[in-house]
């Protein structure tokens, strides 16, 4: 008699920036999820927890907007599923310092047990970046 064992969903996340953070503009975040085990996850939700310093301003995909909290109830995915993407855009508040850091946090829940679950939260600290300076003529061609 051969056993095989057990086979269990195992979502992920990751959360990155598109693009410099800098005061007064917009910032722009992916949030990429998945299922890379071998058996179907049931229904899920993921959470995206904006810094006190960022306004949010829309998301690719409806999702319900409790303060700085934005959350998306997610349909099963497939066992080996090919990565879902969301992006959210925000607002960097005038008055954020450069260098000054901008926490996010990131978490995927779902409805069926899992045995990994260290790759479910993300956490991200992007740092504010100095504006860029464009000099005309600076660098002209001769």
């Amino acid at each position: 008699e051969v056993t095989v064992g057990s086979a269990y969903p195992d979502t992920w996340l990751t959360l990155s920036p598109l693009g410099p953070a800098r005061s007064g503009q917009h910032v722009v975040y992916e949030v990429a999820y998945g299922n890379q085990g071998a058996v179907p996850t049931g229904s899920g939700q993921l959470s995206l927890t904006l810094p006190a310093d960022v306004t949010f301003l829309e998301t690719s995909r409806e999702a319900l907007v409790d303060g700085k909290t934005l959350t998306w109830q997610l349909d099963p995915l497939a066992a080996h599923s090919s990565p879902q993407r969301i992006t959210v855009t925000g607002l960097v508040a005038p008055r954020v310092a450069v260098g000054s850091t901008l926490p996010l946090t990131a978490a995927l829940s779902s409805a069926n047990a899992e045995l990994e679950t260290a790759n479910n939260t993300v956490q991200l600290k992007q740092v504010v970046a100095p504006h860029a300076i464009w000099l005309p003529g600076l660098f002209a061609m001769r």
